[in-house]
Formats: C-alpha cells, sequence, structure tokens
C-alpha cells in the first residue's frame, strides 16, 4: 500500500499509481513524456549488502536534496521508476520539470533508476513492467499516443537542447536512458520498433479490460489490490499456497485464523497490518513490529468498527480492514 513522507507518495503497484493519476488534477498543458536513467545513483546503490533494499522514499528524499544543492527549487523528475517496480512521485506535475534542455516547457520527467547503457545494469522484469505502466497511464491521462513526437530520450538532444531525433555518440547530452535500455537501447529505431510497441499494447489490452469490467460483478467476489497482498504475504511467510485471487474467502480466512497477529510480534504480516492502518488515517510506521504504537492504533480501529476491542488482529479485524 501507499506511503507518503516529506510531501513524496511511494506506490507499491500499479493499481496504487493508476488510481493516483487518475484523480490528479493538472494544470498546466503537457503534450510530452521525457525518458530517463539516472545512471548514478545505479542498482549497486540501491542494492546493499545481505540483500537489503534502501527506502525508495528515501531515495527521493536524497534526490529532493540533491536537486536543492544544484540550486533548483525541489528535485528534478516527476517520476521515479526503482528496480523492485515501485514507483515514488518527485517534483509537484503543475511545475516544468529540469530535464532536457530545450525540451522542458509541457512536459513531464521521468526518472528510471539504474544505469541502462552496456555492461551496466540489467532492468529486472519488475522494474520493465512498472516503466511500460507508467508511460501508458500517462498517455492515456494526456490523450497522448506513444511517438517520437510525444515520447523522447535525453540521448536524442544536445547540450544546449537541439534536438537530433537519435542517439549520437559525441554529440548528444547524455546516453539516457542507456544503451542497452530495456534489451534494446536507446536509439530511435528502438524506440519505435519495441518501446512504443509495447506501450501501445500495454494500453490496448487496457481498453479490452475496461469493458469486460462493465459487466456486473458481485461486490464479495471483487478481487482487491489489498487481499493480494493479504494473501502474498500470508504464502511468504506462513508457506500456505494460497491462490492469489484477491478474495477474502474461506481458504483466507482460515489462514488468519491460525495466525491471527498479536503484540509482541514482527515481520511482513505485521507491515501489512500497519500499512493499512497507516492508509486509515493512523499515525504509526511500517516497520514490521506490533509494538504499543500498533496496538493502540488497532484498538482504536477496532473501536470506530464496532469491534471487539482486544488488540488482537483475527478475522474480523482483518474482514473489517479489507471491507473498507
Amino acid at each position: 500500500m501507499s506511503e507518503k513522507r516529506n510531501g513524496f507518495i511511494r506506490f507499491d503497484n500499479i493499481d496504487e499509481f493508476e488510481t493516483y493519476i487518475k484523480n490528479l488534477k493538472i494544470r498546466r498543458k503537457i503534450n510530452g513524456l521525457q525518458v530517463h536513467h539516472m545512471a548514478l545513483p545505479n542498482y549497486a546503490c540501491f542494492y546493499k549488502s545481505k540483500g537489503v533494499t534502501e527506502d525508495e522514499l528515501v531515495r527521493t528524499i536524497n534526490l529532493d536534496y540533491y536537486g536543492k544543492s544544484k540550486g533548483w527549487s525541489c528535485i528534478a523528475q516527476h517520476f521515479n521508476i526503482f528496480p523492485n517496480g515501485k514507483i515514488t512521485t518527485g517534483r509537484d506535475i503543475n511545475k516544468t520539470p529540469v530535464g532536457i534542455t530545450g525540451w522542458n516547457a509541457n512536459k513531464i520527467c521521468i526518472e528510471i533508476y539504474g544505469d541502462f547503457d552496456k555492461n551496466k545494469d540489467v532492468m529486472k522484469v519488475e522494474q520493465k513492467e512498472a516503466v511500460i505502466a507508467v508511460y501508458a497511464i500517462l498517455c492515456e491521462k494526456l490523450n497522448l499516443t506513444p511517438s517520437t513526437s510525444t515520447i523522447r530520450a535525453h540521448a536524442w538532444f544536445t547540450s544546449g537542447g537541439t534536438y537530433l531525433g537519435d542517439y549520437y555518440k559525441g554529440k548528444s547530452r547524455k546516453t539516457c536512458p542507456g544503451t542497452n535500455f530495456m534489451g534494446f537501447g536507446n536509439s530511435r529505431r528502438a524506440f519505435v520498433n519495441n518501446f512504443y510497441p509495447l506501450i501501445k499494447d500495454y494500453m490496448s489490452n487496457r481498453s479490452s479490460s475496461k469493458k469486460e469490467s462493465k459487466e456486473e460483478v458481485k461486490e464479495e467476489n471483487k478481487e482487491k489490490y489489498i487481499v493480494r497482498y493479504l494473501q502474498s504475504t500470508l504464502n511468504k511467510v506462513y508457506k500456505c499456497n494460497l491462490v492469489v485471487d484477491g478474495i477474502y474467502g474461506k481458504a483466507t480466512k482460515d489462514v488468519v485464523k491460525k495466525h491471527y497477529l498479536k503484540m509482541g510480534d514482527k515481520g511482513e504480516h505485521v507491515v501489512w497490518l500497519q500499512k493499512a492502518l497507516i492508509n486509515r488515517g493512523y499515525n504509526i510506521e511500517a516497520d514490521g513490529s506490533f509494538g504499543n504504537k500498533t496496538k493502540a492504533a488497532v484498538m482504536s480501529y477496532q473501536k470506530s468498527r464496532g469491534l471487539k476491542v482486544d488488540g488482537y488482529v483475527g478475522v474480523d479485524t482483518h474482514s473489517a480492514i479489507v471491507d473498507d
């Protein structure tokens, strides 16, 4: 579930990002999307020793500090896409970005975390899927058709802002988004033959899905992300092999009965609970530790929903959370 810190928002999945974009109020004309990679920080910066990942919001806040150190009012870009597929907001969408000299007005700047030049980082599947989805969702929001007119790489411009129309080593300002971006590179041909079609396919598939979703579906059978997240967490923590279908049915409830949450518990199931409470307005941290603050938030939530106020998060409290 999304989290907000220092004015920035992290989206843990595309559904959250899409909802945000759908409700986003845009007050300036936007007719194009920029494509960048960060180069530094790269994957080595993101992934620490022993597989521990850096917090995406911490990284975004650091990028904001960097932007201010350069004399900018804030972070340069509007969105950041991380190796694990998570997305954060950046600069106010209604402010012109600091991105491509000569092609900033009326544009959105998107930074893709990593260095995708040849022999450097190889984009992870989760990040690739997020990149395609982000550009597709923004194109839909802005009524843009993916093309060389609407989506351009930083590599297609000189330092002075002259549009080259392609990447030319020695002439281009940067290699952004990388000479091996998504495995096909940063050239005009690579974008026309690969990147734009991927975005268009995503948009086309979404259009078909929207038509199908207009059919009436019973509320109890609607797939919910919060339930899919819960099911995935239960599978990971308790090795219970639930079907991740977004339906809070008997199988999921039976696992919750065996693994209810209480004071002193730790781990990713607790993180799921804490993020759910944060999204419902409770001022706690998603630190994975069921301490006094989390218990107080649980009891307050239980009281507000007419549940037994005992601080134990069993089937009834889980049910209330997923039905909110």
